[in-house]
């Protein structure tokens, strides 16, 4: 996907033409069967962070930080969509990732100046990690209410969230020549550009909290000055070292994720991850992806861009 074109940063609409796109979404399903329109906009929040909509995703090949599920949640009011990689089916982790999201849409009613809910509802399938009574206990001591699904069954609007993210992931991932065991960066970086491009309000938001506020592309060459028995780049090139930009980080306010080459140790040469400070990262003039993808005889490959 060329760089001027807005459909890099989330391959959304799909896309014919976008070779990205047919190969992340090969399979379209079905339709969802949804209720009478009218009765779903009355039983909708009204304020962020009133309902939460949740469930769990996975397992995915363990990413670099041991990660291989995703709590994936939307926020009923705004669409706004949340993403947690986890380290496994743990209620600690599930309460965790609530908590986070919680905080958030609380901070966004606030910025909003739209009046809190005391009562706050999270809706969920019957999973072991949503009916843990450390999950229970800790939800109701938060003024928070579970409302739950029939046994077998799922919601069908986070269902619908989790196939747009995993859609969202395989293109990036695709789009970057970037192996799958990356699936957390690219989808965490799904949810950063479509939130920003269709949740109102949601990037002026960010922006008064001195967050990043823009969309941005995953896989892009950048570079980057680390420590000197990090990288494998000489020290003093200007810019320092070439890295993979792989997005937002999550637990930090204004951190990024990247890969860079290995100068020492039992990892000499070979690819490794860490988070740095968006500002410290440098892009060439002609921006592009650190990889790009190859295709000859039908057999995918990834080699230096």
């Amino acid at each position: 996907t060329a760089f001027d074109d807005p459909h890099i940063f989330d391959h959304v609409p799909f896309d014919p033409s976008c070779p990205a796109c047919k190969r992340a979404k090969a399979r379209v399903a079905g339709q969802l069967k949804m209720r009478d329109k009218d009765a779903k906009e009355k039983e909708r929040a009204k304020v962020p962070g009133e309902r939460q909509i949740m469930d769990l995703c996975g397992p995915f090949p363990n990413s670099p930080k041991q990660e291989n599920y995703m709590f994936v949640s939307v926020d009923d009011a705004t669409d706004l969509f949340y993403l947690h990689p986890l380290n496994g089916k743990t209620p600690a982790g599930v309460v965790r990732a609530i908590a986070k999201f919680k905080q958030l849409t609380d901070e966004f009613c606030e910025w909003k100046k739209l009046p809190r809910a005391h009562i706050w509802k999270l809706k969920s399938d019957l999973g072991s990690e949503f009916i843990a009574e450390r999950t229970k206990e800790i939800i109701a001591d938060n003024f928070g209410v579970q409302e739950f699904v029939p046994k077998d069954r799922h919601v069908s609007r986070v269902e619908n969230v989790i196939r747009k993210v995993c859609n969202g992931a395989r293109a990036l991932l695709s789009d970057a020549g970037l192996p799958a065991k990356l699936w957390s960066f690219a989808a965490l970086t799904y949810c950063h550009n479509r939130n920003i491009s269709d949740v109102d309000g949601w990037a002026e938001f960010l922006e008064s909290k001195r967050m990043l506020n823009e969309r941005v592309v995953f896989g892009e060459l950048g570079f980057c000055k680390l420590a000197d028995n990090l990288q494998a780049t000489s020290k003093s090139a200007e810019k320092g070292a070439p890295i993979v930009y792989l997005g937002p980080c999550l637990d930090m306010k204004k951190g990024a994720n990247i890969v860079y080459l290995t100068a020492s140790g039992d990892r000499k040469g070979k690819y490794s991850h860490t988070t740095c400070i968006h500002r410290g990262i440098s892009w060439p003039k002609k921006r592009r992806h650190a990889f790009e993808r190859v295709y000859k005889d039908l057999v995918t490959i990834s080699a230096p861009g």
